[in-house]
């Protein structure tokens, strides 16, 4: 199965003591920030709803497994659906509320394709996996005909309605895009390749967000080895009309309506893991820098960009060090007012040779370009952060 790749997670506990250089879990100097984070999930298995104005956890979930795959969240921000195993090939698909953290359901992807409408399908949820505009569908990697593509699942039935191949795309490369008028369905957006066999070109495929038709291809790179086309994320921009590509070397800025690149930067990074996250008001992008998880702890920066990828001054998370150590910085995610970014940092208890750090949430000042605040989770281990209407 073409680019299955699964990467174990140290399950060995250890302690650290912390030496922070900011206050940890103490409220924000300013009040205003009135916002309710879900993070995770992290080596234990649990996912936390962090209260930003406290600057605290204030629920925990039960474990959904140690090995967790892809997330999406409903439009509504209401449910998180997630595939996660214990051993394979037993994976499964798992539905949470939000706001209580408890299981709504767990299905087995075996059982799940097995209820296939559309002939023989494999479904295997390890990269890829989004909730239509309209909230009704999912899309999760799988196979069908021995081709690689995208399995569209009914939430309701869970029954595989349709398959979009072939199409190979990584974690992040799969983003829905809300309707812009009455009557739009809204588009998925999808950056990958459709090349079985190298040179594979990367592509950002613009999709009917009801039919899942392809409206619209454009080719970002024209040839790589990269079994994804060299491109690793998409995010819409606040706007609906515009599109960001990260990809191995450079980020993109993509006009929907004028089906255009308008603004290309290269990549300040090489860390395979980096996400980008934007402000509300789409003046601010944010890049984190995880390293490569065994010998590089990144850089310690969040770099920062303008609406139209030009380099701004970036943010020093070096200021939350952990014995002197700085931290490893995974996702972000910005706050409605646009003045507050949250990221997460740390790394499994095991296996960095640089050592490990803890997971906590840094809380930065967009204006200062500060870390104001550090939350502790107390687990391990560097996971996705989730903005709850």
């Amino acid at each position: 199965m073409t680019g299955y790749l699964r990467k174990g997670i140290a399950l060995l506990a250890l302690t650290a003591t912390a030496t922070v250089g900011v206050t940890c879990g103490e409220p924000l100097a300013s009040s205003s920030v009135d916002e309710t984070l879900l993070v995770g999930p992290y080596e234990s298995g649990r996912f936390y709803l962090v209260d930003a104005r406290r600057g605290r956890v204030i629920r925990t979930s039960g474990s959904v497994g140690p090995f967790v795959d892809a997330l999406a969240l409903s439009p509504d921000s209401t449910t998180l659906y997630l595939t996660a195993f214990e051993w394979l090939p037993d994976e499964e698909l798992i539905e949470i509320d939000t706001r209580s953290l408890e299981i709504l359901s767990r299905d087995s992807l075996a059982e799940i394709a097995g209820r296939s409408t559309i002939g023989p399908v494999e479904i295997y949820g390890n990269y890829a996996l989004a909730v239509s505009p309209d909230g009704t569908r999912l899309l999760v990697n799988g196979e069908r005909r021995d081709t690689v593509g995208l399995v569209v699942l009914d939430i309701d039935s869970r029954e595989p309605v349709g398959f979009l191949g072939p199409l190979a795309n990584g974690r992040d490369a799969i983003a829905a895009l809300p309707p812009r008028s009455a009557g739009d369905p809204g588009s998925v957006l999808v950056a990958g390749s459709r090349d079985v066999r190298p040179p594979h070109a990367g592509q950002l495929y613009v999709l009917d967000g009801s039919t899942f038709e392809v409206r619209h291809v454009a080719t970002l790179v024209a040839a790589t080895d990269d079994e994804w086309g060299g491109l690793r994320q998409v995010l819409p921009a606040p706007d609906a009309h515009n599109v960001y590509v990260l990809g191995l070397d450079s980020i993109y800025k993509y006009d929907l309506d004028a089906q255009q690149v308008i603004a290309r930067a290269r990549r300040p990074i090489p860390s395979p893991g980096a996400v980008l996250s934007v402000a509300p008001d789409g003046t601010r992008l944010y890049l984190t820098d995880p390293g490569d998880f065994f010998d590089y702890a990144g850089s310690g920066s969040l770099f920062v960009f303008d609406a139209m990828l030009e380099t701004q001054e970036p943010i020093d998370s070096r200021a939350a060090a952990i014995n002197g150590k700085g931290p490893v910085t995974h996702r972000s995610v910005v706050s409605r007012d646009g003045g507050t970014i949250f990221v997460t940092a740390g790394t499994a208890s095991a296996g960095p040779l640089f050592g490990p750090r803890p997971s906590r949430v840094l809380v930065a000042d967009a204006r200062s370009r500060t870390i104001v605040n550090v939350i502790s989770l107390g687990d391990w281990g560097g996971g996705p952060i989730y903005l709850l209407h």
